[in-house]
């Protein structure tokens, strides 16, 4: 047996964290089982284990010997908490087993919540298994079909219909922005693996003899996740703003399908090269590092502005969070990963009811925890606070408690009981401790505006 899995075995998550800094294999696979650490945790029910793997790498999408992803073990226990942890990171929603079963397939007649989830996050209700069938075809108590008919409007993302739209959408972005948006793929090489993210790989690269990022899909996206890309893309062009990060070109691939004529492969972005604010901070604290007083302030003023300019755009962001701040050469922040937002309503044709339970738990906002679906700008406020206390703690907000309640609990306490973070009123100035309290306030208008934020930082910043 090896070490890491005796100490899954044993629950012991020190020691697996101590393997695994020590460089243990974190995917390595099991000769009998083809089973991976995450397999295991997931299987044994070591939910602490398992959340830790996922968080440093753990591969979502290896298949072990029995044909299971980690996702279908999530589905199978089941766990709710699980298969959202899963899904946020990156777990391939589609995979079969050897039946040609999905996740949805083998949920939809047992868990709503479940499927709903999935579904949420891109699942395709028309999958065929083996045997011709889609999942509606599993379904056999009445129950069930109404839920069915309750969320008919997911399945409408995915008609034939819907997607030709999406690409004549695309056309219509392509005529607006001339064909020097859609780059020279035989000018694009990668060079190294930066990390893997929800839709896929991100890489650093040369494109036309120079550094870029490309975000490269590994599946054909279809239904929610190809109106994921065409809005980011759609955002992405309109955003020119030192604070957010310069969008490069995209890729289609032709296709004889007279449907999916076009197959979006990756999008290329600036090549920022000092990576992200969540690594520095976790670099900082494994050394017992702060980041100067003057350097958060500056930082502070940055995302601010960014933010700013998106929302006087009419964007609202729906994901800050340190992981999606990149840090450049010359120590200023640029915002990236769009493929959350949207416009707010009536910005757009897009108009009505906002999406739930959009974005990365420990940053959400009370309003969307709650499940509501009328929020505003403010919700991008609500993090912003959150990632200026990640600044001084170098901790993820609110990250043992989600360790130690669950999701929907989680959820449940955030969103309606109103904890609180500690305010670090001993390193930073008084004026930006209260700035800090009133971007997290429980009561969206409460939340300063960004263009006030911008402000009141310049001022503290002057007085230095």
């Amino acid at each position: 047996m090896d070490p890491i899995t005796e100490a899954i075995w044993n629950g012991d998550l020190k020691e697996i964290q101590k393997l695994i800094k020590a460089g243990e294999d974190i995917n390595k696979q099991s000769e009998f089982s083809g089973q991976t650490p995450i397999h295991l945790a997931l299987q044994e029910n070591k939910r602490e284990i398992a959340i830790y793997l996922v968080e440093n790498g753990a591969n979502l999408n290896i298949i072990d010997n029995n044909g299971l992803t980690p996702l279908m073990i999530a589905v199978d226990i089941p766990s709710r908490d699980m298969v959202e942890l899963l899904l946020l990171h990156g777990a391939n929603v589609d995979a079969i087993n050897e039946y040609g079963e999905t996740c949805l397939h083998k949920v939809i007649d047992q868990n709503s919540k479940i499927a709903h989830l999935l579904m949420s996050y891109g699942a395709n209700p028309f999958f065929k298994d083996n045997d011709n069938a889609i999942p509606r075809d599993y379904v056999t108590n009445k129950g069930v079909l109404s839920f069915l008919e309750r969320y008919s409007n997911k399945f409408r993302d995915y008609s034939p219909a819907l997607f030709f739209d999406f690409v004549n959408e695309y056309k219509n972005i392509a005529m607006e922005i001339g064909n020097e948006f859609i780059i020279d793929i035989n000018k694009l090489k990668e060079i190294d693996f930066i990390k893997r993210g929800a839709f896929g790989d991100v890489w650093k690269g040369i494109y036309d003899g120079k550094p870029v990022a490309i975000k490269k899909f590994l599946k054909e996206l279809r239904g929610s996740d190809l109106e994921m890309f065409y809005r980011e893309v759609a955002l992405l062009v309109k955003c020119k703003h030192p604070n957010i990060v310069e969008t490069i070109g995209f890729h289609l691939l032709d296709k004889a399908d007279p449907i999916k004529s076009t197959y979006p492969t990756c999008i290329v972005l600036e090549y920022v090269p000092r990576g992200s604010l969540s690594e520095r901070l976790k670099k900082l604290l494994e050394k017992n590092l702060r980041i100067k007083k003057d350097t958060i302030i500056s930082y502070a003023i940055d995302i601010a502005e960014g933010m700013k300019y998106l929302h006087d755009k009419g964007v609202i962001h729906r994901d800050l969070k340190s992981g999606n701040i990149l840090i450049t050469n010359e120590n200023h922040l640029k915002i990236i990963d769009f493929g959350l937002a949207r416009y707010k309503a009536g910005e757009t044709d897009i108009t009505g009811e906002m999406t739930i339970n959009i974005g990365t738990p420990n940053w959400m906002a009370p309003e969307i925890l709650r499940g509501e679906s009328d929020y505003t700008p403010k919700v991008d406020v609500y993090s912003y606070g959150l990632v200026l206390w990640e600044m001084v703690y170098r901790e993820i907000p609110y990250k043992k408690l989600l360790l130690q309640v669950g999701m929907e609990e989680f959820k449940s306490k955030v969103g309606f009981d109103k904890p609180t973070l500690k305010l670090p009123k001993k390193y930073l100035p008084e004026e930006m401790n209260n700035l800090m309290a009133r971007c997290w306030d429980h009561d969206p208008d409460k939340r300063p505006e960004f263009s006030e934020i911008c402000e009141i930082l310049k001022e503290i910043k002057n007085k230095k």
